[in-house]
């Protein structure tokens, strides 16, 4: 990641506008699908107080382009 985006993304986390979830992927015993797991739980432990829930990797880039 670089510095523009760390800072970002720690302002993001110093307002509370986002929660951040890293997700670890690098298991050699348990396969790629463990992700899914914990993107599931994710969406398990927001269901009830949350509006939208993404999942994006960190090299991606979202543009709102329309507010409402």
């Amino acid at each position: 990641m670089n510095e523009y985006s760390r800072k970002i993304i720690d302002e993001y986390l110093r307002t509370g506008e986002i929660k951040l979830t890293v997700i670890q992927s690098e298991y050699k015993i348990v396969d790629w699908q463990f992700h899914l797991l914990q993107i599931n739980e994710c969406h398990q432990r927001s269901k009830h107080h949350s509006k939208w829930v993404i999942n994006v990797d960190i090299d991606e880039r979202l543009v709102i382009l329309d507010d409402k």
